[in-house]
């Protein structure tokens, strides 16, 4: 599903139709089979390119799906026709830098950070329990599972505000110039009325790039948690501009070149459900989904990483 995924990058006006056409793209791939044209023709209505060829368009994704078939000239090439087609820069977003040490660098963020005090900025819900703890489980089992693959830097960012956050992300991408660099920002939600429930992603509203690696993440967490509850609702990807996100905070107060914003640096923020809502809050308490969630997040980075 990667490549229709691409193509939908960047349309975020219609997104309940958008789940529907992924959706039914998802069920023919799961069988093995070809979508049909007048499917891949929607699909390509929803992003604005060019509706006349669906059928190029399943030809070229079907190459690209070779994988170590193609020679890079072939993918390159693959990838100019299919920018050309479906009005989206697929070579960049589909083309791994150079690995020269870390091609991937992955920065992981467990939401909340404890006062001097001895509490901590996290929300609390039923029962007492804490997002803070919630969300350190689920980032030490994500920094687990990442960490010593090949081709990848993983680092849990300091539990601070996110001055010292942004701050170890520009300097691991002024020590690797070539690398990719994934900031997750792991949290809980919480919500004064309690029948609030279920999963969302934030990505950026600044740079619409981040939304391939927020949709793995995403739909990874869903499929762990629907696991323990098929019910789990999908509250979908959202984009905001919170300050771990935007150039002016990364850019013009912690150092990261702008360049390196704009290119390699790629934020997803994941609400795994609500400590607020008594059906989420029992499930995100068991020590063993946390462990799942963390590992449920790695994969969706390591699949995005190409590692």
């Amino acid at each position: 599903m990667t490549g229709f995924k691409i193509i939908l990058k960047g349309n975020f006006a219609r997104l309940e139709e958008i789940e529907r056409v992924l959706g039914e793209l998802a069920a023919y791939e799961a069988r093995g089979d070809r979508p049909p044209t007048d499917l891949v023709r929607r699909l390509l209505e929803l992003r604005g390119g060019d509706v006349s060829k669906p059928l190029e368009v399943l030809d070229i994704i079907d190459e690209l799906s070779e994988g170590a078939a193609l020679s890079q000239e072939e993918v390159a090439r693959l990838h100019a026709r299919l920018t050309k087609l479906t009005g989206v820069d697929y070579r960049r977003s589909s083309e791994r830098p150079p690995v020269p040490g870390a091609g991937v660098i992955v920065i992981v963020s467990q939401g909340h950070y404890e006062k001097a005090d001895g509490s901590n900025t996290g929300a609390e819900g039923v029962g007492g329990l804490q997002e803070f703890d919630v969300v350190t489980a689920v980032g030490e089992s994500m920094h687990r599972n990442l960490a010593g693959r090949p081709g990848m830097e993983v680092h849990l960012a300091p539990r601070t505000n996110i001055g010292p956050q942004l701050e170890l992300a520009a300097e691991r991408l002024r020590a690797n110039a070539e690398a990719r660099l994934a900031f997750v920002d792991v949290h809980a939600n919480a919500y004064p009325d309690p029948r609030a429930r279920s999963t969302e992603t934030w990505v950026s509203s600044e740079h619409s790039k981040s939304v391939e690696l927020g949709v793995l993440i995403h739909e990874n967490l869903l499929g762990a948690l629907r696991r323990h509850d098929p019910e789990w609702r999908d509250r979908g990807i959202k984009y905001t501009a919170w300050a771990i996100m935007r150039s002016d905070k990364a850019v013009g107060k912690y150092g990261m070149d702008r360049q390196a914003f704009e290119e390699r640096y790629y934020c997803v923020l994941p609400e795994l459900g609500f400590v607020t809502n008594y059906r989420d809050a029992v499930i995100l308490a068991n020590p063993s989904v946390q462990q799942e969630l963390g590992c449920a997040m790695a994969e969706a980075v390591a699949t995005w990483g190409g590692v």
